[in-house]
């Protein structure tokens, strides 16, 4: 009978090494990589700036945005609305940054989720970076529209030139990245140097090349 009861607790500890990753990594510059894959792969983004009014001077606040790493450089493009809270703030000289996860993509998009040292299904066990910087005007070639509206179809009705609201295309040009991977005992967490991050080749699925 108590053999019967604990049975299921049995299976639970035999099937958790298989939701586990064991290619553990703790340097720069395989966080750097995994970082630009998930730039790469994902497509939404936490846009965190500071007020700068006067009733909630100082208080950070954070919207969603959409992005595509169009140009595969790591420095996401994105199309903001110029009223938004998130353009306000900057134009008053708001610092900036770009809070990206596994899993920040529009849900019809399929997105490999496979990364080293990632524990399946754990938020906290999945890698997230964070990236200081500031937008910049961007002017887009043909394609990178396209690559947007296949992210975002429904982004179309506000692209530059639309009668609804006065939008523009920005590259978020990064000066700073922080890496969190997963749990430290089998992946890396800390700054990755600039250089590093921007010269890195995205994984190939989630797998480490030897």
């Amino acid at each position: 009978m108590v053999f019967m009861k604990i049975l299921p607790l049995i299976f639970a500890l035999l099937a958790l090494p298989s939701s586990i990753a064991t290619d553990k990594y703790h340097d720069s510059k395989t966080a750097a990589s995994v970082s630009r894959t998930l730039i790469q792969r994902e497509s939404l983004a936490m846009v965190n700036t500071v007020y700068e009014d006067e009733l909630r001077k100082g208080y950070p606040v954070s919207f969603a945005e959409y992005y595509v790493d169009c140009d595969h450089t790591g420095e996401p493009i994105l199309l903001m609305v110029e009223m938004s809270t998130s353009m306000v703030n900057i134009r008053k000289n708001s610092s900036v940054s770009l809070s990206i996860k596994v899993g920040d993509h529009d849900p019809h998009d399929k997105v490999d989720d496979k990364y080293p040292g990632r524990v399946a299904g754990s938020i906290a066990g999945s890698p997230r970076v964070s990236l200081r910087g500031h937008l910049e005007p961007y002017h887009p070639d043909p394609i990178c529209p396209l690559r947007f509206a296949r992210k975002h179809p429904d982004s179309t009705v506000w692209f530059p030139g639309n009668a609804i609201h006065s939008t523009n295309w920005y590259r978020f040009v990064v000066e700073g990245v922080y890496f969190i991977g997963g749990f430290g005992d089998r992946a890396y967490i800390g700054e990755i140097p600039v250089e590093e991050y921007l010269d890195a080749e995205p994984l190939e699925s989630g797998i480490l090349l030897q």
